[in-house]
């Protein structure tokens, strides 16, 4: 598959994993808020009663359920591709490969992620509370109103599509990188940007992803994003201090038999 067409067959996937990401995440914070006793609230304890019930399970959940839906499906979809070269990606291989690295990938990746989104969710629901007491509502009518604004449909809804949009990116090309370790020959990656107006870039961004397109690098080497080190694009393992060059990233990675100058495959 050529660049070019690996770029748009990306762009219409990840419409596609996006909306699977959005739906679970808000399931699942929900869910953490639901966990909220709203009816004992009142204005000496609504502080401690959110901190104590929002808890990180639900949100570790749902980064679980988005990473094990959008990485699998399209690490089989990235290893179907590898088998037009070369027979050499097994699907049940990959499948058990993939669920056993993924609960070790959240822990020691996620944590920080799971945590802010926490406190995000907290820090919403003590604001909207807080809204409520200044035009001076009675704590029974916020306490109703957060039980309505939990079931709406505008609950959380923006924050959590920011969530989604930049865990699709994460995990599908997680699932990318482990379906090629699992195919046992030599590849190479290639950043494919999504190469439109909204590609971050100078001077809006420090990070350049329109530079990144179509840059190679070995199958365990790392893309240098202006100083961010990043083995896929969206990897949460680039740390807090270049955030920037993953949140809202919309870019993918493509895997290819590694060839030797005359074109031939390198099989070992």
């Amino acid at each position: 598959m050529t660049p070019e067409k690996y770029r748009l067959t990306w762009l219409r996937l990840r419409e596609s994993y996006e909306r699977r990401a959005i739906i679970i995440f808000i399931r699942s914070l929900r869910e953490a808020a639901n966990r909220v006793p709203w009816e004992q609230m009142d204005e000496g304890n609504y502080k401690v009663l959110i901190d104590f019930n929002i808890n990180t399970q639900s949100i570790e959940a749902a980064y679980y359920n988005v990473y094990l839906n959008i990485g699998s499906l399209h690490g089989r979809r990235v290893g179907r591709g590898i088998n037009k070269d070369i027979k050499a990606f097994v699907p049940s291989s990959f499948n058990d490969a993939y669920k056993n690295l993924l609960s070790m990938f959240v822990r020691d990746f996620l944590g920080q992620k799971i945590v802010t989104v926490r406190q995000s969710l907290i820090d919403y629901l003590m604001q909207e509370i807080q809204n409520g007491m200044k035009d001076e509502l009675t704590i029974r009518q916020i306490a109703a109103n957060m039980q309505k604004l939990v079931r709406s449909n505008r609950f959380y809804r923006w924050q959590a599509l920011r969530i989604a949009r930049t865990e699709t990116t994460g995990a599908a090309n997680y699932g990318a990188t482990v379906a090629g370790e699992t195919s046992g020959i030599p590849l190479d990656k290639i950043w494919i940007s999504a190469n439109d107006a909204r590609t971050r870039r100078p001077p809006d961004s420090h990070y350049d992803h329109k530079k990144l397109h179509l840059t190679k690098v070995p199958q365990k080497g790392l893309f240098d994003d202006n100083g961010a080190k990043l083995r896929f694009p969206g990897d949460p393992n680039v740390g807090r201090e270049h955030a920037g060059a993953v949140v809202n990233c919309r870019c993918a990675v493509s895997l290819v038999p590694r060839r030797d100058d005359n074109g031939r495959l390198i099989l070992v």
